[in-house]
């Protein structure tokens, strides 16, 4: 019955086909009988759960349309539109939830797992206030209660905003070989949306042309498009930088600070160890150019594992240590190589 209420929901919430993302009566049906279930059987914590969750995401109905019908990212949305009652509401369930089932003894089910993954957005203020680490950690307990691969997709993305793109790829890459969400547009979108957040616009637009064929609905088809469009005018623009044409020539480039070459052409030119938990540290090598200074914000590093395995992951973040197959061993993982 859960499931059902569940289901309506989110065909209202994300509608599947058609020229509207939202379908706002399906909403308020499921929260009605959500509410009614969860007055009748008060002392099971799931019905609890349920509830909230569908407040938590309602709340944010307003703000994931923009005037012209497009599509409204949760990072973009104006969060002075939330529903404020319904997220207080929310809020105040998720608690009552996640006390029952401490006192019953039991593991919070699923609902309570979702419900609480919805708090952790909605008690953020601004998107980059949001508590990833804490999120990433609830979609690992709600793997255990729904090991699903739309469940690991989702851990994949709350893994990638804790802890970089190049670690949320890396599942989501182990997640497509297995071939079970080959036809889900949403995991072409979310692999489009990491490979362009690692500067790998060719992948991305692939990857976004595929998600644009499966995806029906006509909002989302049109964000899609925008993205795609977006990568492709990227990679034409990097074409015809000097900058690039120079890195592939191997000849020097202006610098962006002027006067000397840019990029060193010394495949190691930085390097660093990192400890297991500690924060990952970019060193010039003594082939770095003294005048150059050395801008790790926009940095991508190539890990070496014990065991051969290579990874990517952002400068100035943390190397994850929990994501199978990638978990980094102790004492120490060496970078073999720093691209900037």
């Amino acid at each position: 019955m859960l499931a059902v209420l569940y289901l309506v929901f989110n065909e209202g919430y994300s509608a599947t086909g058609g020229g509207v993302l939202v379908r706002r009566e399906l909403c308020v049906e499921a929260i009605r009988l959500a509410r009614l279930v969860a007055e009748l059987m008060l002392e099971q914590p799931e019905c609890t759960g349920l509830l909230a969750l569908l407040l938590l995401q309602d709340s944010r109905r307003d703000a994931r349309v923009s005037p012209d019908g497009s599509l409204v990212l949760l990072e973009a949305q104006d969060r002075d539109r939330w529903d404020r009652a319904e997220i207080a509401e929310g809020l105040a369930l998720v608690d009552v939830a996640l006390l029952a089932a401490v006192g019953r003894g039991t593991r919070s089910g699923p609902y309570v797992l979702q419900a609480a993954i919805a708090a952790g957005h909605a008690r953020a203020p601004r998107a980059e206030d949001t508590d990833w680490p804490a999120i990433a950690r609830l979609y690992d307990a709600l793997v255990v209660e729904v090991p699903t691969p739309v469940v690991e997709l989702n851990r994949a993305v709350a893994v990638a905003m804790a802890d970089g793109p190049g670690a949320g790829l890396a599942l989501v890459e182990v997640l497509g070989a297995q071939g079970e969400l080959d036809g889900y547009h949403l995991f072409h979108a979310t692999r489009a949306d990491l490979l362009r957040r690692l500067g790998r616009r060719a992948d991305a637009s692939r990857a976004y042309e595929r998600a644009l064929g499966l995806a029906t609905n006509r909002a989302e088809r049109a964000f899609l498009a925008r993205r795609l469009a977006e990568a492709r005018a990227r990679r034409i623009r990097r074409r015809r930088d000097p900058r690039t044409a120079a890195r592939r020539s191997g000849s020097a480039g202006p610098d962006r600070a002027g006067g000397s070459t840019w990029p060193p052409v010394a495949p190691d030119h930085a390097r660093w160890v990192k400890q297991e938990n500690e924060p990952l540290t970019i060193v010039p090598s003594a082939r770095w150019p003294a005048n150059v200074p050395l801008d790790t914000s926009w940095a991508t590093v190539t890990v070496a594992l014990s065991w051969s395995r290579t990874k990517t992951v952002p400068a100035c973040r943390y190397v994850t240590t929990t994501a199978s197959p990638f978990r980094v061993p102790p004492p120490v993982a060496v970078c073999t190589s720093v691209g900037l």
